[in-house]
């Protein structure tokens, strides 16, 4: 097939998703690469398509549903997706020097980065006066160092790696996964020069002889979630009532827990919602009101249930 296709797709949800089959001709998978080492990005990263796990839907969307080798002795991959997107594939490649050197060359030129941004928030630290101002200057000054031009990411961190390397170190993943974390950097330290204040002198308390109470940390539930075979997978959100009972939503195991003072567990709604065909699917947020009504919303279901007397 041609290294490039513009294709058009109807309007579709992850519960209604778009199928989409590529097919690879094998001659150009590199020797010992399979249909299952193929990896899949879509719109350049960072993040690899995970296979499906709820199947015929996208879930997660997007995610790949189907590996094949074919009787042709070409690959067929199959994914299910909310969007039409543009879709990359690639395979794990080590550079000579094997694969630690390249992360060492990676990991250096990162901290650089943190390096260069640190100094500028200490600056603004220093001076909140005329923080607004060191605060510009420091983000051109990283922009134009580590993000713009002919030292931007591409042709600066990952390029003078492979460079030095021979060779890219992966192709597609490791390369954007490098972006997204520069890039998440700068985010987190420019919001840390913008919530930056200055140091208010405090007087010198008086010192005090107090009693340090006992801390007790106590699990109150746990993945095999009420033990009797309704399991908790990826704990989203937490509500507590009035009579100190505590509710958890599991996002993961489409379920939610009530926890009572003495350690009693429920599970009071699980996949099948209300019973009546209105089904629970990743639940993230659970509140309680003063009556005691338990409430849940379901993300990939897209409703929200109302549980009495749980």
């Amino acid at each position: 097939m041609p290294g490039w296709q513009n294709l058009t797709a109807p309007p579709a949800t992850a519960l209604d998703p778009l199928l989409l089959v590529f097919r690879i001709d094998t001659s150009r998978v590199p020797a010992g690469e399979d249909e299952n080492s193929i990896q899949i990005f879509k719109d350049g990263g960072p993040s690899l398509i995970q296979n499906c796990t709820g199947a015929p839907q996208a879930i997660p969307d997007p995610c790949v549903s189907g590996r094949e080798l074919l009787g042709d002795g070409n690959i067929q991959l199959t994914i299910l997706t909310s969007s039409a997107s543009v879709w990359n594939f690639g395979v794990a490649q080590a550079p000579p020097g094997g694969p630690n050197k390249c992360l060492a060359g990676k990991t250096k030129c990162v901290n650089k980065k943190t390096e260069g941004l640190l100094k500028c928030i200490g600056k603004c630290q220093k001076n909140p006066a005329k923080c607004g101002s060191v605060q510009t200057a420091c983000e051109a000054k990283v922009i134009a160092k580590f993000d713009g031009g002919t030292k931007g990411i591409a042709s600066g961190c990952i390029g003078k790696l492979e460079i030095k390397n021979d060779g890219p170190c992966l192709t597609f993943g490791d390369t954007v996964s490098l972006e997204a974390k520069i890039d998440a950097f700068v985010a987190d330290a420019k919001a840390e020069l913008e919530n930056a204040t200055a140091p208010t002198p405090t007087p010198t308390p008086t010192p005090t002889v107090t009693a340090t109470p006992t801390q007790v940390v106590t699990e109150i539930i746990d993945s095999t979630g009420d033990g009797t075979g309704n399991p908790l997978s990826l704990p989203e959100d937490i509500a507590v009532d009035g009579s100190g009972n505590v509710y958890v939503a599991g996002n993961s195991s489409d379920n939610a827990f009530k926890i009572t003072p003495g350690g009693v567990i429920t599970e009071i709604i699980d996949s099948t919602g209300d019973g009546a065909g209105n089904s629970l699917n990743n639940p993230t947020n659970i509140a309680v009101d003063v009556s005691g009504k338990v409430y849940v919303a379901g993300l990939l279901s897209h409703n929200a249930f109302r549980i009495s007397n749980p």
